[in-house]
């Protein structure tokens, strides 16, 4: 008999040899033995186990291994997350480290910095703050920094004189000087406007005139009548004091002059004045300017 066939026993009559009966022998069955893993199991992929029988070594049976699935490390930081930009975590089986698999890292947001001002505002100009992220210095956000407003303050008329400009009444910012006809800053004034120029000096010539007894002279000058001030010339190179312009009473000299009768007179040489006390050569100045 075989593992899975019948044998036949065949009975010989010893009466006589050409009778003969046969019986069957029933199959003797497989004898496995303790099997042998022909392929292995993958983490995904079954293996087979492969029995060979102990009574006929050409018949054989298989049975499926289960696959024995993944056995994942603690993973790795492959790509690394940004601030808007989710990361990856790769995961190496052990039994295998041609299988791997992902996790996505998530994003780690912006960790804004205390922010610096890169354009100053100005009093009608909003200026910029602008962010640097700490996790990423090439990632930054600007914020808007209100302009001032003017600071304003009244500003009065002046009235020009011949030397320098004066001006109108007007509203002068303290911060960047721009002016203003109103106190709310609502109508800018040009400053050609603001200024009035100065008025230039009306001079007149003073021609020179000599000193007296008792009055002073001057010299040769020219006046403005609107300031007050002399120059020596008119192109008002120079400007002169009153020391320089006036000359003081040159004063009386008293001297003995025979008249046209003969007699004999005690009087003033320059301006035939008589002294109250004569005496001869005296010189007696009666009259005196202020000096200014």
């Amino acid at each position: 008999p075989g593992c899975e066939t019948p044998g036949v026993k065949t009975y010989t009559c010893l009466n006589d040899e050409s009778h003969t009966k046969t019986e069957e022998i029933p199959a003797v069955g497989h004898k496995w033995d303790g099997g042998e893993i022909t392929t292995a199991p993958g983490c995904e992929t079954p293996g087979v186990k492969t029995y060979t029988c102990l009574n006929d070594e050409s018949h054989t049976k298989t049975e499926e291994i289960p696959a024995v699935g993944h056995k994942w490390d603690g993973g790795e930081i492959t790509t690394a997350p940004g601030c808007e930009t989710p990361g990856v975590k790769t995961f190496t089986c052990l039994n295998d480290e041609t299988h791997t698999r992902t996790e996505e890292i998530p994003a780690t947001g912006h960790e804004w910095g205390l922010g610096a001002v890169t354009l100053e505002p100005t009093c009608e100009r909003a200026g910029v703050m602008t962010y640097a992220c700490l996790n990423d210095e090439s990632h930054t956000k600007t914020e808007e920094i209100p302009a001032t407003g003017h600071s304003l303050v009244e500003v009065p008329a002046v009235k020009p004189t011949c030397e320098e400009s004066g001006n109108v009444a007007a509203w002068r910012c303290e911060t960047c000087g721009a002016l203003f006809a109103d106190a709310d800053g609502a109508d800018p004034m040009p400053k050609d406007e603001f200024t009035v120029p100065a008025k230039g000096h009306d001079l007149e010539h003073v021609p020179a005139v000599a000193p007296g007894c008792e009055t002073e002279g001057n010299i040769d000058f020219w006046f403005c009548f609107l300031c007050g001030k002399a120059f020596a010339n008119e192109d008002m190179s120079r400007e002169l004091t009153n020391d320089e312009i006036f000359i003081p009473p040159h004063g009386h000299q008293f001297e003995y002059v025979t008249a046209e009768d003969g007699s004999t007179v005690y009087k003033c040489i320059y301006c035939d004045a008589l002294p109250e006390t004569p005496g001869e050569g005296e010189i007696i100045v009666t009259g005196k300017r202020d000096k200014k």
